[in-house]
């Protein structure tokens, strides 16, 4: 039910069912005032027929007559007026108003032997009686009536009496009064629910038909915009055929997506300067410390200054990336810039009594990229890797090469990382307890920076213990 109520179909659907019960019970309504084929007393004498046709019974003789009930009694003497008539099998049945039976005159049936079939039909009705119409109620011929004396009507109607078999009961001096209301109701309701449900069916039918190409142009603005992320943030919806109860809404998301973008720029651009200005800091705070010597305590700052150099050059790559397309990019020898890494960081990893291994498949593959960002990422994972080395050990880059993508592994045999913690180690600021200092953002900038470059990053554990961390490129075309 809450999928239903959660659609826009069932609501417009059940908004237009609703207009259309309102609109033709108005018209009714408007119909039973002020229309001159029916009199309002018309629909009064379904109610004055039934108490009427509840009233026959059979005398001691086995023949029908009219008993007046409470429900009679009460229902005519609120209308002094009222007369009936009663005939089955073509004899007025006793108890019935002589004056009107004489001033409506049926053909016959009051003659001695004249007999009609047990069940009477509306066209023995009309051949029997004379001058009578049918009453016109809301398109379908009603009971008739028959018009006489001094603008008279008498209504005809007829009643299955249990015993008896069918009889025509006849009223006259009908008045319509709130008693007749249910009846009135009831009678005209089902003729009501004739018109709309061909007006029910045609709505459940063709409305979500329309309602769903109505709506393609939202459908197309609504995939326009799940395509859109930090990188194409310049991308715009377009309001060609959104139909203009919508536009509001797809002007206020470009609108919405131009401040996002110019806030996002503002941060990027201030997280790429003040990167720039490190850069200066941080290589005079490594010359300062080669100058020092070799104690345990400069290896140390020494480690600290290198990693935090490696984060800003991942900053300004990540930013330098930014609005780069492969047209952009140049055919970079992954080989030659892992052997280039490996010999930068080298130092690093024997003064921390580990050791790189480099395992290529070939001794040249091109790729196509940006050289910093290439270098930065690939950067941060040897250098996590370092990390996670137990001392002693030593730390593989493996390179391998396919037809479309070259893949390259950084390889530790460290503690490894947790199942639960896979996917939350690309997340920015994430670090597990207990886990060496860092700031959490480089294997998120290493990931964005793969990604990128049309390729992926993603962690795998390493067997036997440690993990793995695999990066794809695409390779350049020959």
């Amino acid at each position: 039910m809450k999928r239903l109520t959660d659609s826009l179909a069932p609501r417009l659907i059940a908004a237009v069912l609703a207009t259309q019960l309102i609109v033709i019970t108005g018209l009714m309504l408007f119909w039973m005032v002020f229309s001159h084929a029916v009199s309002h007393d018309d629909l009064s004498a379904a109610t004055s027929q039934r108490r009427v046709a509840e009233s026959i019974t059979l005398d001691p003789a086995g023949d029908p007559r009219i008993e007046p009930s409470s429900a009679l009694r009460a229902y005519q003497a609120r209308r002094p007026q009222l007369a009936y008539a009663v005939y089955v099998d073509g004899r007025l049945v006793p108890g019935s108003s002589q004056s009107l039976a004489q001033a409506i005159a049926p053909r016959g049936w009051a003659a001695p032997g004249a007999n009609l079939e047990p069940a009477p039909t509306l066209d023995d009705v009309y051949r029997h009686f004379p001058d009578l119409r049918c009453v016109q109620l809301l398109g379908e011929c009603g009971d008739p009536v028959i018009a006489f004396g001094e603008g008279q009507r008498a209504n005809v109607s007829m009643f299955p009496v249990h015993g008896i078999g069918t009889a025509v009961v006849v009223t006259s001096g009908n008045r319509l009064g709130l008693d007749d209301l249910p009846t009135a109701l009831l009678t005209l309701i089902p003729r009501v629910m004739k018109l709309l449900g061909s007006a029910v069916l045609a709505t459940v039918l063709v409305l979500p038909l329309m309602l769903r190409r109505a709506l393609q142009p939202l459908t197309r603005a609504a995939d326009a915009a799940s395509g859109i992320g930090l990188e194409t943030l310049d991308q715009r919806l377009s309001p060609d055929g959104v139909p203009k109860e919508i536009k509001p809404f797809v002007t206020a998301i470009n609108q919405l997506l131009e401040r996002l973008e110019s806030g996002v720029s503002r941060q990027q651009l201030f997280v790429a300067n003040a990167a720039h200005e490190l850069r200066t800091p941080v290589a005079i705070l490594c010359a300062r410390l080669d100058s020092l010597g070799d104690s345990p305590a400069t290896r140390d700052l020494r480690r600290d200054a290198t990693r935090l150099g490696l984060m800003v050059d991942q900053l300004l790559a990540a930013f330098r990336m930014q609005g780069q397309t492969p047209a952009d990019w140049r055919a970079l020898d992954i080989v030659q810039q892992l052997r280039e890494l490996i010999s930068d960081m080298a130092p690093l990893a024997l003064r921390s009594g580990r050791a790189i291994a480099l395992e290529a498949a070939s001794s040249s593959e091109m790729v196509l990229g940006q050289a910093d960002g290439l270098r930065s990422a690939l950067a941060n994972l040897l250098d996590n890797a370092l990390r996670a080395e137990p001392a002693g050990g030593t730390v593989i880059v493996r390179m391998e090469a396919s037809t479309s993508s070259i893949t390259v592994d950084v390889v530790d045999h460290g503690p490894g990382v947790e199942e639960s913690d896979r996917e939350n180690i690309f997340e920015p600021f994430w670090r597990r307890e207990g886990q060496w200092s860092g700031t959490g953002l480089g294997l998120g900038i290493a990931r964005r920076i793969s990604e990128g470059h049309g390729g992926s990053l993603q962690h795998l554990p390493t067997e036997g213990g440690g993990a793995t961390f695999r990066m794809r490129v695409r390779r350049a075309p020959a």
